[in-house]
């Protein structure tokens, strides 16, 4: 039997060039956004090339039109981001740039000690879990 996942988008605002108070200004301006769409949302640490940002899960509705293309649109024109993450029904995680994306394997839980020997990965504070793409 074949499990479908939720669908999402792991994406952030920040930039590594920002100040800490520029980055939680685009953050805020994101979150007024997810607000704006009526998108469900987490916020989350992401681990990205190895730096820590404040970033967000959030989970697709096709039928009320948050889709992909609209968080890549967000992402890309509005804060200037390299790329986008995004987990499909049948788990394959996709990195989406600007011009291409490319499969990078399936979004799994990992333990902390793993987590800190991967370059890129997301912690859910609330629970203290780990997600890599592995």
């Amino acid at each position: 039997m074949r499990t479908n996942f939720k669908e999402f988008i792991l994406m952030s605002a920040e930039l590594a060039t920002n100040t800490p108070e520029e980055n939680h200004r685009r953050s805020v301006l994101l979150e007024y956004i997810f607000h704006d769409l009526d998108a469900k949302f987490e916020k989350v640490e992401g681990y990205y090339k190895g730096i820590k940002e404040v970033s967000y899960m959030v989970f697709l509705n096709i039928p009320q039109g948050i889709t992909t293309e609209v968080f890549a649109l967000i992402a890309f024109n509005k804060f200037n981001q390299e790329s986008i993450l995004h987990r499909g029904t049948d788990n394959v995680a996709t990195l989406i740039y600007h011009d291409h994306s490319e499969i990078i394997g399936k979004c799994v839980e990992i333990n902390a000690k793993l987590a800190n020997e991967l370059e890129n990965f997301t912690r859910f504070p609330k629970t203290n879990r780990y997600m890599g793409v592995i």
